[in-house]
């Protein structure tokens, strides 16, 4: 709390830079300083509702960075998640044997996250303090009461003057709400997301394409709207050339994010308008795109299909880009390092997940990570990468070196150093939990399938028992923290162990500190790398007197 005399040495200052520092406070202290006097709830409430991220999951917490800070969120308290903790405790749970069942709590976070929902539209619709026009951007939530989600779309889309950007639209209910909103409010709306008509791939209707031609032609047409992202589910090239559209009518968009998906075309309308656009850059202002997102529903048999959809032809011309994001991609390796080499400008953020377990990224032969290095080196400031699964078991088997040996020798090649780590919490974990305590001081008797089972370092991983993040800077972060509870109630049983969450934790961190050889390789590699993930995990890059540039991670399970 402040002081009163601090108190009124801050009223002091001017308003813009009052309304400043509120940028940097998270959530929880702008709801009380708001209630403290008139002009901090009117400087508060700018912040707190310019920005709405609708979730259905709990938001991971950190004591280290503000993770998210511009957005927010629906939340559930502290108090509630350890009261459900508690309650698990109590609660006998059928088949413990099952640990890939994971998700007791959720229910209970849904109905609570749904009223809070119910009472943010509540508060939008009946404040006299106008809250309505603060709102500047919502993220959608596709588990969230989607009825509800309707109603505030709506209501905002004939109400709010501020409303600037609307995402994750993939229901064309939503789609229809915001195209039929109030036009004075629509016209300054600067997203266009173009929906599946079904949330699976399938059949597109005639009717349906002439209904997303109207709204293209609409929005590209209306002089008096300035689009920043466009969102596209489908193959942009089948989708664009189904739609009556001029040749030389272009969009200026700064963001593009699309959807590889199986939908099928009417052959009747291929037929009829034939292929007029050559490449995406005859629709979209070459210019204009900075960053591109694209997104792979497909399966490994579609791969065929997908590779198609990224020809360079297709992606050619795009010379501003400065953030790509390619996420649960099948698509061959050699079109991806193709983009990466031929991309005029110099990428500052690069997303990259294979959907598929067979890709490597981080040896000696990774083409896709040395193409990146080469041409992008020197100005990539945030990666986040997906590693195959095995590498996993790397981190897992370097603390067990006398179990299981481990060729490190195509690390070594790349610059990865397997060193290891023998901080006092490392050695206190990997001796007292996980080989007296885990393994039962038996390790070097026990069978491969049972080391496989007790293997936990794996497990965090594959049953998502860590923050899940989403460009971590930019969007908030999500954990369902009731899973690692859930999750250790049903292994001990399974097992015969005692672990507890705070010896949960100890691994957790040891497997990170494990992670150093290769945060340090990409550190090198990069020089002006600020933020990194790997598997899921993030870290801060960080400058010390004694170290130099180190990885600094971000979460730590025992402070959510």
């Amino acid at each position: 709390m402040y002081s009163s005399g601090s108190h009124k040495s801050i009223l002091c200052f001017p308003d813009h830079l009052l309304q400043y520092l509120f940028e940097f406070l998270p959530q929880e202290t702008i709801l009380n300083v708001i209630l403290s006097n008139k002009l901090f709830h009117s400087l508060g409430s700018k912040k707190l509702y310019r920005k709405i991220y609708l979730s259905d999951s709990i938001i991971a917490n950190t004591s280290e960075y503000n993770v998210g800070r511009l957005w927010s969120v629906l939340k559930v308290s502290k108090k509630y998640r350890d009261y459900l903790r508690d309650d698990l405790v109590k609660k006998t749970i059928d088949n413990v044997f099952d640990i890939g069942d994971v998700r007791y709590g959720e229910e209970e976070i849904l109905q609570i996250l749904n009223g809070k929902l119910q009472r943010l539209i509540s508060t939008l619709e009946n404040s006299k303090s106008n809250y309505r026009d603060f709102v500047q951007e919502i993220w959608i939530d596709q588990d969230l009461n989607y009825e509800l989600q309707e109603h505030l779309i709506k209501y905002v889309m004939n109400h709010s003057n501020s409303i600037r950007l609307i995402h994750s639209v993939i229901d064309k209910d939503i789609m229809y709400i915001i195209n039929n909103g109030n036009p004075q409010i629509k016209k300054n709306l600067q997203s266009l997301e173009l929906s599946p008509e079904h949330y699976f791939p399938t059949q597109i209707s005639t009717e349906y394409l002439k209904s997303l031609n109207d709204i293209m032609v609409n929005a590209i047409h209306d002089k008096n709207r300035q689009f920043k992202s466009l969102s596209l589910f489908a193959n942009p090239m089948a989708l664009l050339n189904c739609m009556n559209l001029e040749k030389d009518s272009r969009i200026e968009v700064e963001s593009l994010t699309y959807h590889v998906r199986n939908d099928r075309f009417p052959n009747s309308i291929r037929q009829e308008n034939g292929m007029k656009l050559e490449k995406l850059s005859d629709l979209i202002d070459p210019e204009s795109l900075k960053s591109l997102t694209i997104t792979c529903w497909m399966v490994e048999e579609s791969q065929d299909a997908a590779d198609k959809t990224f020809s360079d032809k297709i992606w050619s011309g795009f010379n501003n880009i400065e953030e790509v994001a390619f996420i649960s991609m099948i698509v061959d390796e050699r079109l991806i390092i193709d983009f990466i080499s031929q991309t005029k400008s110099k990428l500052r953020r690069f997303r990259f997940h294979y959907a598929l377990p067979r890709y490597h990224l981080v040896d000696s032969n990774s083409p896709l990570l040395n193409s990146l290095k080469k041409y992008h080196g020197n100005s990539i400031e945030y990666l986040d990468i997906n590693f195959h699964d095995d590498d996993y078991e790397f981190y897992w088997y370097n603390i067990f070196e006398s179990k299981v040996e481990f060729n490190n020798a195509e690390f070594d090649e790349f610059g990865v150093k397997n060193t290891g780590c023998f901080c006092d919490d490392c050695i206190y974990t990997k001796q007292s939990i996980i080989k007296e305590k885990l393994f039962k001081n038996k390790l070097e008797e026990i069978e491969e399938q049972e080391f496989r089972a007790k293997n936990i370092g794996s497990i965090i991983f594959s049953k998502g028992l860590i923050p899940y993040t989403f460009s971590f800077d930019k969007y908030p972060s999500f954990i369902n923290v009731l899973k690692i509870e859930n999750f250790l109630k049903r292994f001990n049983a399974l097992h015969e162990v005692e672990l507890d969450f705070q010896e949960f934790n100890l691994i957790y961190q040891t497997l990170i500190h494990h992670m150093r050889p290769a945060v340090q390789f990409f550190i090198s590699s990069f020089p002006e790398l600020k933020r990194l993930v790997l598997n899921d995990i993030p870290f801060m890059i960080v400058e010390t007197e004694s170290d130099g540039k180190i990885g600094k991670s971000v979460f730590s399970l025992k402070s959510m």
